[in-house]
């Protein structure tokens, strides 16, 4: 009697596709909700620039320590939101186009699965330093944490699914 596996190939093919699916769909609303988040903080700057430059016109000291880190926190921002738009573009390559040679399916695997991990280590570094540093810290929420780390894990298991399929 010859063993069954687990997962067939076809199975194998629809559960990668819905793993590349999910990460898809959690990066993209969360680059949606974080670059929202960015043109807010664009807004509000520009909506309180003039009347902080008034305020510091006898030194423009003050008005540039009132500037660098409203700067710092949208540029870290926008960091993030490169990274999410790479994963959102290699999970769906790899989720639309079926008909990839296998050696083009494991390049993009590969450079999925590095930046999903770059994604973590930037979130990571941002929520202990970064964002403690530049605005005395964000307070997200547990579910807003948990959403991030998702997006950015199920890209490193779709691209290591990719890469060693």
């Amino acid at each position: 009697m010859g063993q069954k596996n687990i997962i067939q190939g076809g199975e194998f093919i629809m559960l990668l596709f819905l793993i590349q699916l999910a990460a898809l769909v959690i990066n993209t609303v969360t680059a949606v909700f974080a670059g929202g988040a960015v043109f807010i903080g664009l807004i509000f700057m520009l909506i309180g620039l003039p009347q902080a430059a008034s305020g510091f016109r006898t030194n423009s000291r003050e008005l540039l320590r009132f500037l660098l880190p409203v700067i710092a926190t949208l540029l870290v921002i926008g960091v993030f939101l490169v990274l999410m738009y790479t994963n959102v573009k290699l999970n769906g390559r790899l989720a639309i186009s079926r008909s990839l040679p296998s050696g083009t399916r494991q390049s993009i695997g590969q450079w999925l699965m590095l930046s999903g991990i770059a994604e973590l280590l930037w979130f990571w570094l941002c929520q202990q330093w970064l964002f403690k540093l530049l605005i005395d810290g964000i307070d997200l929420e547990r579910k807003h944490i948990l959403i991030i780390w998702a997006g950015a894990g199920l890209s490193i298991v779709a691209g290591a699914a990719a890469y060693f399929a």
